[in-house]
């Protein structure tokens, strides 16, 4: 860092001055004894303040040090100009004459060494203001400096992950209680499409630069990334055989129950249903880049034997359960109470007037009833005995 002691940006052209010197000999100056510098901040973000007293400097040499510039253009008539201007010799003779920079200014820790470098123009100090400049590199030691305080943003963080793989979801719950936490924000490189393994990298921001925030609390957040895995998202069931048994027989349990309260529901009573026998199911999986569809649907087939008048109708029903999902452990979820049931009628006799049950009167005929379109979109899995 170069510091100048004043800038004066004019304009113009000048001619030479002449001022006279009095006294006998020149003034020797030792700019080393007017400087001083203020250590300031945390360790590992200290700041060095040099500053150069100019009062001090003007008490002892205000009135030892006069001007003779002899020479035109250059510093020769900025400095000219400034004379005319109203500046004191010993000003001009500072800020054209006596400079200096610093390095490693900022950033600093205990033990750190702090130099100032000059870079004076000692022949024009010697030739326009009849002054020696005296002075040598320096060198501050950085000591004292306060341990800076830390805390963990990510403990006032909750992500909250939900969904089912690959379409997972994320949220974050942040408690701002604490005032620190009001002047951090937090951003996640993604919080939607998730599947497990996958991996949200959240950040913390400063509302404040880092020196401020410490000035502000005596502490600095730390660290600003975190990692978070996503795991034990269910996934939606490509096959039934990753359905685990219990589910399966869950799913069978309430399919019966669905369609003996149908059966009550139409009939009236439970007379002439002689028996309900699970034949197995048709498994549908939403094909890859599908959308605007359900992921999965399992077709639970019966055969149902049944009666009317001491004649046998036997036929076939199902229950349709959709979007089933196995968590982690491979125990399957599904929401058993969203279902659709058979809903085309079939006549045994073929006399559209007569009797009619809901389903249909072979399998074939069950298989023929599934949309084309639905079984485009969909990869056909038949687990019928």
């Amino acid at each position: 860092m170069k510091k100048k002691m004043k800038v004066l940006m004019l304009v113009g052209a000048l001619g030479a001055m002449l001022f006279g010197l009095t006294g006998c000999g020149s003034t020797t100056v030792d700019l080393n004894e007017y400087i001083s510098v203020d250590i300031s901040g945390y360790d590992s973000m200290g700041q060095a303040n040099i500053r150069f007293d100019k009062d001090a400097f003007e008490e002892d040499f205000g009135d030892k040090i006069e001007a003779k510039i002899n020479k035109q253009g250059g510093d020769a008539a900025k400095m000219s100009l400034e004379l005319q201007f109203g500046e004191e010799p010993y000003e001009v003779m500072l800020n054209y004459c006596a400079d200096y920079r610093v390095e490693k200014p900022d950033n600093l820790s205990n033990g750190d060494v702090v130099k100032l470098v000059w870079e004076c123009e000692t022949e024009n100090a010697k030739e326009f203001f009849n002054c020696n400049l005296k002075y040598s590199d320096m060198e501050f030691k950085v000591e004292g400096l306060k341990e800076l305080k830390t805390f963990n943003p990510f403990d006032y963080v909750t992500v909250e992950i939900e969904g089912v793989s690959p379409k997972g979801y994320a949220s974050l719950v942040v408690d701002s209680s604490p005032e620190e936490m009001q002047y951090i924000t937090f951003i996640a490189d993604k919080l939607n499409d998730l599947s497990n393994g996958d991996v949200i990298v959240l950040k913390a921001n400063m509302l404040r630069t880092e020196e401020d925030f410490a000035l502000k609390f005596d502490s600095i957040p730390s660290p600003l990334t975190m990692e978070y895995q996503v795991k034990d998202l269910p996934s939606y069931a490509k096959s039934v055989s990753e359905i685990d048994e219990a589910t399966l027989t869950a799913m069978k349990q309430q399919a019966e129950e669905i369609y003996k309260a149908h059966w009550l529901n139409v009939e009236g009573n439970m007379d002439g249903l002689n028996e309900l026998n699970y034949i197995g199911n048709y498994y549908l999986s939403k094909k890859e880049g599908e959308r605007f569809t359900d992921e999965n649907h399992i077709y639970m087939v019966y055969k149902v034997d049944c009666s009317w008048d001491g004649v046998n109708y036997p036929h076939y029903v199902y229950v349709k359960f959709s979007n089933i999902t196995v968590d982690e452990a491979g125990k399957g979820i599904v929401d058993m109470s969203q279902y659709e049931l058979v809903n085309d009628k079939w006549w045994p006799t073929g006399d559209i007037g007569g009797i009619y049950y809901y389903g249909y009167g072979t399998l074939d005929e069950l298989y023929n009833a599934f949309d084309a379109a639905l079984v485009e979109r969909y990869t056909f899995e038949n687990n019928i005995e």
